[in-house]
């Protein structure tokens, strides 16, 4: 049995030479062929539809921005309503004086 071992090795590399080569040859057939064709133009406009949904996405605001944001907005508001209470207040004051005397 040892004896036939090398024979056994070699036939089987053989034959696995043989598989890879027809393998090889039967891809190259398919990529001419026009099922091919027309699945390489269907990942072709794949691609291109995700590089237009890349462009979109490039310029929308990331969650820092986001947040960045909303601090902004809330010192804003802050501001604005520590300026407003003041002038409220004299709204209230100037109302009431006002209804006191009767003037409407």
């Amino acid at each position: 049995m040892d004896t036939y071992m090398p024979y056994l090795a070699t036939i089987l590399s053989v034959a696995a030479l043989l598989m890879n080569l027809a393998t090889f040859i039967r891809q190259g057939r398919w990529k001419e062929s026009d099922e091919a064709k027309r699945l390489i133009d269907r990942v072709n406009d794949h691609e291109k539809r995700l590089t237009a949904g890349d462009e979109k996405f490039k310029n929308l605001a990331t969650k820092s921005d986001v947040a960045k944001l909303e601090g902004e907005i809330n010192g804003l508001e802050s501001t604005f309503n520590a300026t407003i209470k003041p002038v409220a207040d004299a709204v209230d004051r100037i109302e009431s004086y006002f209804l006191q005397k009767g003037i409407q």
